[in-house]
């Protein structure tokens, strides 16, 4: 189980590509996988005109609204809610771009469309930088990859969605797996990701297989409910860590393969009110 968007992606694709002439695999649990596509599919409804399918239909917004969502300036917020970032998880943007949202695009970016910056890292003037860590985790508004606009660079560069396609999922499953995801996820959210995700495995025929179960709280690096429990509201009223909810999907996934009991329809998992630090680290109840 990997921690990375490519990683996160490999279980869906090992339980699609997984035939009955391979089987290498009896279900699997997919947690806050990444949707990578180069088109929304036929039949796959977004949740508003904004709403991303792909990394870089959303990460530029991230960083070139700096410092505006990081400070919590409305008029940021409401950009970054525009393409589906869940503005009440604004309290853990700070560190996602201080560690995640420039890395993550420029890494990608560089794999998926180099001509862009002609194969270099992008930078503010200069000959341009390595492009190791940490000379690309924290990218400023006027750098070129906060206004990488991905329609455009569709048509700008023919060998863009072909590169996509190639990682991109089907919702095709072969067999059983839960999908679980936080709802204040600020990397990858919910709406972008596995909220498309199912429609895709219900459009492919494949739901009586699929379970997807929306974690209330659940953020995308589990040590920030460390960092905010007992800190701040936030930390203390909204956020758990995701960890205990991904044990119970392997508890729920083992019978289902082997003895075909099915776990609880999908549904929201609910934080439970007024849960301690050491009730919400332990426990997730499917019920």
């Amino acid at each position: 189980m990997g921690r990375d968007p490519i990683s996160y992606t490999q279980t869906r694709m090992a339980i699609e590509l997984d035939t009955a002439q391979d089987r290498l695999y009896d279900g699997g649990v997919d947690w806050e996988g990444t949707l990578f596509l180069a088109s929304v599919p036929a039949g796959v409804v977004l949740g508003g005109p904004q709403t991303g399918y792909n990394l870089f239909t959303y990460l530029p917004a991230s960083l070139l609204n700096y410092p505006g969502d990081v400070t919590g300036d409305p008029t940021a917020v409401a950009n970054l809610a525009a393409v589906v970032f869940n503005p009440q998880s604004q309290p853990l943007w700070e560190y996602h771009w201080s560690i995640y949202w420039g890395l993550t695009q420029k890494i990608y970016r560089l794999e998926m469309d180099p001509e862009y910056t002609g194969y270099t890292c992008s930078t503010i003037g200069g000959a341009a930088p390595p492009c190791t860590s940490p000379a690309a985790e924290q990218v400023l508004p006027s750098d070129p990859d906060a206004t990488y606009n991905y329609a455009n660079r569709l048509g700008a560069n023919s060998a863009l969605s072909s590169r996509l396609q190639s990682v991109a999922e089907t919702g095709n499953i072969q067999h059983p797996l839960i999908t679980l995801h936080g709802d204040q996820d600020s990397l990858l959210p919910e709406k972008t990701d596995s909220d498309l995700y199912a429609q895709m495995v219900q459009l492919a025929g494949r739901g009586d297989r699929y379970r997807y179960y929306v974690v209330a709280g659940g953020n995308h690096v589990d040590p920030q409910f460390d960092d905010h429990y007992g800190v701040d509201s936030y930390g203390t009223n909204v956020l758990r860590p995701m960890l205990p909810c991904v044990r119970g999907a392997l508890d729920a996934l083992a019978p289902w393969v082997e003895s075909g009991a099915a776990p609880p329809p999908s549904h929201t998992i609910a934080r439970p009110a007024g849960a301690s630090a050491s009730d919400l680290a332990n426990h997730c109840s499917f019920s």
